[in-house]
């Protein structure tokens, strides 16, 4: 197999990748997951590092220095490199999972936490009165949360179509509650699974009803419908994110991150999420 080829194996699917993925992170992270693939390096292993380098950069940010937040965009950007990597490193090595799609999650939300309370903590009071920036770090704070369900609700529907498949999260909701009664893995495993159990209810919670059955499904339909929408949702996903925070951060003004999110990243999310309930509502005639 050629390397673009093998490039293409370690995508998830092209239309649903962040586009500064597909032209940045993800070229990086195929050349590191290629020299890991012959290696004793699990894609686990690379997001547990990962995560590491997301923590340190939410250290280095709040000493709320320009090194220090020049420091913490670099281990940004190497954070989110091996994010892309350990993906890239299981499709190819074949040994993609649920646990891995788990931690991998849980990865991202550390990641976020650690960059959300190091920008708080060492830009408290720099650009804004302590009221206001109180209030764009909660704004902000709760904008993120909600714009990634939106953004991994509607990719990962996507990518299940795409495979033919019409498995929703209610779907995988009861599936893996059935598991769980009958599997009693180690404490390790177990906490996994009760924060990816809280994970898909709240997913559930926020996601817009099922138009059709499974026997009803036009999968070729959904996607032509759709690939444009899930295409916005790229748009705004965490890489695109986290270019942002590393710009705002070369500039030494982090708390424009906040703003970006706050402002007009909220209204392109409104904006897709009008569009794609007025897509959902439609049913093939």
């Amino acid at each position: 197999m050629n390397s673009f080829n093998l490039y293409k194996k370690s995508l998830k699917n092209s239309m649903t990748e962040d586009p500064v993925d597909l032209f940045f992170f993800r070229p990086i992270g195929f050349v590191l997951a290629k020299l890991f693939m012959n290696t004793s390096i699990t894609p686990n292993g690379v997001t547990a590092i990962s995560t590491l380098f997301g923590i340190m950069a939410g250290i280095f940010y709040s000493a709320g220095k320009t090194t220090s937040t020049l420091i913490a965009a670099i281990l940004l950007l190497i954070s989110n490199i091996l994010d892309c990597t350990d993906g890239q490193l299981a499709r190819l090595k074949g040994t993609s999972s649920k646990l891995g799609r788990i931690l991998d999650g849980l990865s991202d939300y550390a990641t976020g936490i650690a960059i959300f309370v190091g920008i708080v903590i060492g830009y408290s009071g720099r650009f804004y009165t302590l009221p206001v920036w109180w209030g764009l770090v909660i704004v902000a704070g709760i904008s993120h949360i909600l714009q990634s369900f939106l953004v991994d609700t509607y990719r990962s529907r996507f990518i299940t179509w795409t495979k033919g498949q019409s498995q929703s999260l209610k779907d995988e909701h009861k599936e893996f509650e059935e598991k769980s009664k009958t599997d009693r893995p180690e404490i390790f495993n177990r906490f996994i699974n009760n924060i990816y159990r809280l994970y898909l209810h709240i997913n559930i919670k926020l996601s817009p009803a099922e138009t059709c059955t499974a026997e009803k499904i036009d999968y070729e339909y959904l996607i032509q419908k759709n690939k444009l929408l899930v295409r916005g949702w790229s748009l705004i996903g965490p890489s695109t994110k986290i270019s942002i925070a590393v710009i705002a951060s070369i500039i030494n003004r982090p708390d424009l991150f906040f703003l970006t999110i706050v402002i007009p990243i909220n209204l392109f999310a409104l904006t897709l999420y009008i569009l794609q309930s007025i897509v959902d509502s439609k049913k093939r005639g």
